[in-house]
């Protein structure tokens, strides 16, 4: 358990563990031990009658696996159970502390969050589940069980509990931009913070309202309250942090903030002055960015750059200082001012704002050379290109001032060999690359190359995943091979030889990707992804009985591993492919065990859902749980043809012609100028049915057309086999004139 969650995220889990285990009580199960009702009278069981009886006969057979210590198998029968009747807590009360135990906590997480859905009553596992989802980063899960287990607890008197709880909660909502319902959970906090002792809260407790971490509480408190636009609750937060952290220039600073708010700008202004007369530079850009605004309000627009310099002068190593100078002065069309500045700013570290600055300085000018060097200077530190990808991008829609840049850059480069560097010829190349000028790229990698031998893995890896993703499949091939070849990769890393042997696949060379795969799988300790590739390679060629076996062979290899997310993810995408290979050779049983196990280990996954539900409805069996299924599926993803049809055909074993037609005509809708030629077909049936011959005749023509244009030949003799039905329509007499 260590390997995989911090100290923090592992005490929470356990608490999880503990509450369910704590509360698993035998209610549900009792029913395994009900004396037999005599029978009056034969009648047919209901769906849910059926669904119930079988979840207590697969949770009767998960207790007798669990008694005899046979986990693994137990926790599977629990979940199956489960899955009959979703609404039956004792069961996962069951699963969570079984699973936790088997060390799948991930597992264990995902049904404590169905147990938080089903029964919201639990105030302490609900804050336990969330404070483990805030410690994972899943906030905005988390912000929904804190607003659920504070539910649970009285408002009035407000005890240490719900103070505390308000506390955790209005800090969530602060980060997933809640502003309003951050500033409602603090001001339930803000009187604790004056006299803790008023409200039952412990020494622990007081400690996070009071001293270092009560000033930062605050501090959080007042940007929440501005950004609700509750002005006067920001005061008394202020107040409040400057009689635990007084600090007279900061304290100036926070009521310019808090007046400015209340839309007095002279006095925000005169309170301001107060702080920037200190020079103590202690709140960034924000003090500066005020400024400029209360001098726009207050009409003095034309003064911002002049008190920004007087400050700026005051203070030589203010960096924040000049980068707001540096955008007021672009601003005020002051660009010579504003290059200087912003390469002032370059100068001493990367510096997101000034790159744009520049960007869009030089693109208006049209100074196409300086451009090549910034974007040169940014390409050469990898960390500054990240932070311009939305740049090159957008430089790459305008393609005659990509054609420009490589037109100047090819006349530096013939003049002065050395007058390009490393950044200035990798920007290019990447330019070109997002402008599909793949000759400019081509050229501009290969000049890199030369003159960084150092990164040249980093050079292949961008040249050869840009060229796949812009469909250019042979030349990312070549790309790779030659990385390989040159082994610019330690001995045994097989990222280029993935990389390859995809592209090799899609290029149509199936059996060159499987001598890559095939290589990489015979170097030691080879990781689990390649495996993968193999059966991926197998199954896109449709050489479907190999891609069964390795498929096979991947989960047998990995199946009991459970330290990697990664890992359990490739092992449940294996899952859902040989699912639909094993369905089409049409072994639905094997199909739908397939499927029953990633739903075991993902119980909220709608593709698995999807695909075991429509497996049932083209058996006709199952279907209002089926249906069920589907719904769940589309309501996650209604833009989803796949999901649609299954909604649709559904209905069309249930008899509900109607509702198949609708969702069938979304589905086909969602398909857009070429939809699925089975959707089509399924339309043309649901409108025989619903007897709209005409359409149902037409639907099925589309369908013709896009089976013949598959060359799926069963599929389409099995459309001219409708299409030679006579007509009802057609037989009908004409009507008396």
């Amino acid at each position: 358990m260590t390997r995989l969650l911090p100290r923090f995220a592992r005490l929470c889990l356990l608490s999880v563990a503990a509450c369910l285990a704590s509360t698993a009580g035998r209610a549900w199960s009792d029913d395994l031990e009900d004396p037999a009702a005599p029978i009056d009278e034969v009648q047919a069981r209901s769906a849910e009658t059926e669904n119930h009886l079988e979840a207590l006969s697969l949770f009767g057979a998960g207790r007798i696996e669990e008694q005899q210590d046979h986990l693994a198998e137990a926790l599977r029968l629990y979940q199956r159970a489960l899955r009959r009747e979703p609404d039956a807590l004792p069961v996962i009360r069951e699963i969570v502390p079984l699973a936790f135990n088997l060390d799948r906590p991930n597992e264990a997480v995902r049904y404590a969050l169905k147990a938080a859905e089903l029964d919201p009553s639990d105030a302490v596992l609900l804050r336990q589940l969330g404070l483990h989802l805030a410690e994972a980063g899943r906030f905005q899960q988390a912000l929904k069980l804190y607003q659920q287990a504070r539910s649970q607890l009285p408002s009035q008197p407000p005890n240490a509990a719900y103070i505390m709880l308000s506390l955790e909660l209005g800090r969530l909502c602060f980060v997933t931009d809640h502003a309003r319902e951050a500033a409602e959970a603090f001001a339930v906090v803000l009187p604790a913070l004056a006299k803790p002792e008023n409200f039952g809260l412990n020494d622990s407790q007081k400690k996070m309202l009071t001293g270092n971490e009560g000033a930062r509480t605050l501090e959080l408190f007042a940007e929440a309250f501005l950004s609700a636009e509750r002005p006067d609750d920001a005061l008394a937060a202020y107040e409040r942090l400057q009689t635990l952290r007084p600090n007279k220039p900061l304290y100036s600073y926070h009521l310019a903030r808090v007046n400015a708010a209340k839309k007095n700008p002279q006095l925000a202004l005169e309170q301001l002055q107060v702080y920037l007369d200190e020079h103590v530079n202690t709140a960034g850009t924000s003090p500066y960015r005020l400024l400029q605004r209360l001098l726009d309000e207050l009409g003095q627009r034309d003064k911002v750059v002049e008190r920004l310099e007087a400050i700026a002068a005051a203070e030589p190593k203010n960096a924040d200082v000049r980068q707001a100078l540096a955008a007021a002065a672009m601003e005020a069309k002051q660009n010579e001012r504003a290059e200087a500045v912003y390469k002032e700013l370059l100068k001493a570290r990367s510096n997101e704002d000034a790159y744009l600055g520049l960007i869009k300085l030089y693109r208006q000018a049209e100074r196409w050379h300086d451009l090549i060097k910034l974007l040169g200077d940014a390409a050469a530190d990898r960390d500054a290109l990240e932070l311009l990808d939305e740049q090159i991008k957008d430089l790459a829609k305008t393609p005659e001032i990509v054609t420009r840049m490589v037109e100047i850059a090819d006349g530096e480069y013939q003049s002065d060999p050395d007058g390009l560097d490393y950044g200035d010829r990798m920007a290019l190349a990447l330019v070109a690359l997002e402008a599909r000028q793949f000759a400019a790229a081509q050229k501009y990698f290969n000049l890199a190359l030369k003159v960084k031998r150092e990164d040249a893995a980093g050079v292949y890896e961008a040249w050869g995943v840009g060229l796949i993703l812009a469909e250019q499949y042979a030349e990312a091939a070549a790309v790779f091979q030659r990385a390989i070849d040159e082994h610019v990769l330690p001995e045994g890393n097989t990222v280029f030889h993935h990389y390859l042997a995809g592209a090799l696949e899609m290029a149509g060379k199936t059996d060159e990707a499987l001598a890559v795969v095939r290589a990489a799988i015979a170097m030691p300790d080879a990781p689990p992804r390649m495996y993968s590739r193999l059966a991926w390679v197998l199954y896109h060629a449709k050489r479907n009985s190999e891609a069964e076996q390795a498929y096979r062979d991947l989960l047998s290899r990995y199946e009991g591993q459970y330290e990697s997310e990664e890992l359990r993810t490739l092992l449940r995408d294996a899952r859902l492919v040989l699912s639909n290979l094993c369905a089409s050779r049409h072994d639905m049983g094997e199909a739908e065990e397939l499927l029953e196990q990633v739903l075991d280990e993902y119980p909220e996954n709608v593709g698995a859902m999807n695909d075991l539900a429509y497996l049932w409805v083209e058996q006709q069996k199952n279907l209002e749980r089926a249906l069920q299924m589907i719904q769940q599926a589309v309501e996650v993803d209604p833009e989803n043809e796949a999901y649609r049809d299954s909604l649709g055909w559904a209905h069309y074993q249930l008899g509900h012609y109607a509702e198949a037609v609708a969702e069938l005509r979304k589905a086909v809708t969602i398909g857009g100028e070429e939809p699925d030629g089975v959707i089509l077909e399924h339309l043309g049936d649901a409108l025989q049915k619903a007897g709209q011959t005409a359409e149902s005749r037409a639907a099925w023509q589309r369908a013709l057309e896009r089976f013949e244009h598959a060359k799926d030949a069963e599929k389409a003799a099995q459309i001219l086999q409708k299409l030679a039905q006579p007509d009802p329509a057609a037989d009908t007499p004409p009507a008396n004139p």
